[in-house]
This record gives C-alpha cells, structure tokens and sequence, in this order.
C-alpha cells in the first residue's frame, strides 16, 4: 500500500477506521513490512486548551526517558519503512530537539523520509527552536493558531496575542519549504472564520 499525505494528527487513525470491531491482527503484523506516513504523538503541554480533545499532560518525566521508551515501541515495527513523518500532540517543540533528532535518526534508518512535520504554538516557537529543528531536517511546521482574534485566542486558552503569530509566521518562513497553520470555526464571539483565512493568505501560509 502506498502512503497517504497525512496533514493532521486526526487523520492519522485513518488505517483502523475500517475496524468496526477489534482487530484480530496486531499492530505490529498489520504493518509489517509496510511503508507509509508515520504519526507521533508527543503528549507535552505546558497548559491545556479548551477546546483540544486529544491525549496531553504536563511534563512529568525527563523527556530522554520519554523517548528511549518511544524508540523501544517502534524497534516492534522495524519493518515499516517510513516516507513520511508527522509529530503531533501535545507540543512536540516542548521535547529538546537532540531528543527529536534521537527519533529521527532511528527512522531514517529504515528508509527515505520525503516530509517532515512538526506541531507547535506560537508560544513555543523561536528562533533557536527554528534553527535546530531545520538542521535536522524538518521541512514543514504546523501552527496551532485557531483563530488570530484576540478574544477568541484567550477564550480557547491561546497563550499568545495575534501580533506574535504574525511575527512567528514570518521567522517560519526563513526556515521551512512549507507552514500550515490549524483555524477552527463556530465559535463564540462572532463568525471571524472570513477574516482568519484571508489573514492567513495575507501570511503567504502554504496550508490551513
């Protein structure tokens, strides 16, 4: 089976949304000499948004800890050869980036990486952060932006005013092939869903 560009961490359940029941394969025969999109999950957050849904939690072991057990599980799937890479969460620039480069260096082992992406805020975005991570290789950055409105950001529990998103952006540039960003919709406050977008085009994002 060929790979499938993932672009979200909800997307990356795809593969055992045809079990309507639980699979009576194992994960590790299911993919099995298999290549595709690789999904990580780093559960890290420094604070908890309203609206996220997804598994996070304060950092409360040493991240190095964290990722020699994460590199155990994948040597279960030695066999996978990854052509796409997509570390989610959580905030995964929350995890040192020798310790990102620790996970990478393991997967390229086992095959041609074409894409590289990592999430993270605004907040925990920087220019040090830009530059490590783009000497590893990483060529696409995804932002949790949600919405550039004011109220709305400190409604949903975004650290960061719109002004720093825009600066933010713009240092992505400098040192990524590709910047998405996530807005969400329906929320409080007024429809803003219009001007979010052409504010983001207005950023020269690749994707939204």
């Amino acid at each position: 089976m060929g790979f499938e560009w993932i672009k979200t961490h909800h997307q990356a359940l795809a593969p055992f949304n045809r079990f309507k029941e639980k699979p009576c394969v194992k994960a590790t025969k299911l993919f099995a000499n298999g290549k595709g999109a690789l999904y990580i999950h780093i559960p890290f957050c420094v604070g908890k948004c309203k609206f996220c849904i997804l598994h996070r939690e304060y950092p409360s072991v040493p991240y190095e800890q964290f990722v020699s057990a994460l590199v155990k599980e994948m040597r279960e799937y030695s066999s996978f050869q990854a052509e796409i890479v997509y570390f989610g969460g959580g905030t995964p620039t929350l995890l040192p980036t020798a310790e990102l480069g620790r996970i990478l260096d393991f997967i390229e082992n086992k095959g041609s990486i074409k894409e590289i992406t990592v999430e993270t805020t605004v907040s925990e975005f920087n220019e040090k952060k830009a530059e490590e991570m783009a000497s590893l290789g990483i060529n696409r950055i995804s932002f949790g932006i949600q919405t550039f409105d004011n109220k709305k950001r400190k409604f949903l529990g975004r650290r960061s005013p719109g002004n720093e998103i825009v600066e933010k952006l713009k240092l992505a540039r400098k040192y990524f092939k590709v910047i998405s960003i996530d807005l969400l919709y329906d929320l409080p406050y007024g429809n803003t869903l219009l001007e979010d977008v052409k504010k983001a085009v207005s950023l020269n994002v690749d994707g939204i």
